[in-house]
């Protein structure tokens, strides 16, 4: 039973020493294509956002759903160890989906500014 734990919680840092490099570079996407004024490639990430949003909140929910299943499940009873690593990487999960739509969320409102301050010069220009 040690052994699963200690493999869970090996996955949890792996993904986490994975995730945590990517996020911080698609920040940096962010930035970059702000500066740059490419909407096309702000549209691009905001779609591999919404792609990262359902992998991690898919994660964490199938994470949720084994914790409740070792935990309350008399046949699975034997694998308790293993519900702490499964709610490290539910928590995990769900901190990366927190980051991943705050992202998500900057870049919509930045399109939705460029857009609605496009409109605006149209307007004016009539």
């Amino acid at each position: 039973m040690n052994t699963l734990n200690t493999t869970m919680i090996l996955l949890t840092v792996t993904v986490a020493a994975l995730m945590i490099p990517r996020m911080m570079l698609d920040w940096l996407r962010y930035r970059e294509l702000l500066n740059e004024r490419d909407e096309e490639g702000l549209r691009g990430l905001m779609a591999g956002q919404r792609r990262w949003l359902v992998r991690h909140g898919s994660c964490a929910a199938a994470a949720t759903i084994l914790v409740v299943g070792v935990r309350y499940l008399p046949e699975l009873a034997r694998y308790d160890m293993l519900a702490n690593g499964l709610i490290a990487y539910a928590m995990l999960s769900l901190l990366f989906t927190l980051v991943e739509s705050m992202l998500a969320q900057r870049i919509e409102a930045t399109l939705q500014a460029k857009v609605g301050t496009e409109e605006a010069a149209s307007d004016f220009g009539q």
